[in-house]
């Protein structure tokens, strides 16, 4: 797995981008779920960074 941090083709302040990638996987279902479980976990990173508060979750039972 690669992480990535990089700036914005165009400058924009305070921006930086993260790009995630999974070397060397076989083609297959569970590589699949593996990007999208990428994709929630960020977008909650983001969540985080941008407003200090974690994304909703399902409630706790």
């Amino acid at each position: 797995m690669t992480f990535t941090l990089f700036e914005p083709l165009m400058p924009m302040p305070s921006v930086t981008f993260l790009s995630v990638a999974h070397e060397g996987l076989p083609a297959s279902e569970a590589a699949a779920h593996l990007a999208i479980g990428w994709v929630g976990i960020l977008s909650g990173l983001t969540t985080v960074l941008e407003t200090g508060a974690p994304l909703a979750g399902p409630p706790s039972v």
